[in-house]
């Protein structure tokens, strides 16, 4: 169940894995990506691919690595199933896989779901770089969760305060 490692010339590739450890290139994981951003992430509309598009560096034709391991609560890896889908990318046979794990009841350790982002240039400028981007977005589901927190129990109080 381990992600291949022939990685196949896509533009964005996605990938499978329970635990690698990568050294070739510059990697950036996006700590925020629990399984509520997960949910958060599908229905804001992939917000991470947007961002990425504003680093201005060579990427890899493996741009993208979605790696995770998940538990029961398959719902925050079908969420991003999906907003990958409405996005245009291919979900390869390794993610199908681990969904019919899943629904045959064989659970995997735990949920961890990641973005990492591999550079052509492994520079520690591209790496400094990239980390800060990585604060930022995480910074910035935060602030959507909070937000949309707020909004949800602002329109419970309006609506009990006009009955």
């Amino acid at each position: 169940m381990a992600a291949n490692d022939s990685i196949p010339s896509e533009s964005i590739d996605i990938l499978l894995s329970e635990s690698k450890d990568f050294h070739e290139g510059v990697f950036a994981n996006f700590r925020a990506l629990d399984t509520k951003a997960a949910i958060l992430l599908a229905l804001f509309g992939l917000l991470l691919i947007p961002a990425l598009n504003d680093i201005e560096w060579n990427l890899c034709p493996q741009t993208i690595f979605l790696i995770c391991s998940t538990d029961s609560d398959i719902v925050g890896l079908i969420w991003v199933l999906l907003a990958i889908k409405l996005h245009g990318l291919s979900i390869p046979p390794d993610l199908s896989y681990l969904l019919e794990l899943v629904e045959d009841g064989q659970e995997p350790d735990e949920i961890k779901v990641r973005l990492f982002v591999r550079f052509r240039d492994s520079s520690e400028k591209n790496r400094v770089l990239l980390d800060k981007k990585a604060q930022y977005l995480q910074k910035s589901f935060y602030a959507v969760y909070f937000s949309l927190a707020f909004y949800l129990i602002s329109v419970v109080i309006g609506v009990y305060y006009v009955h």
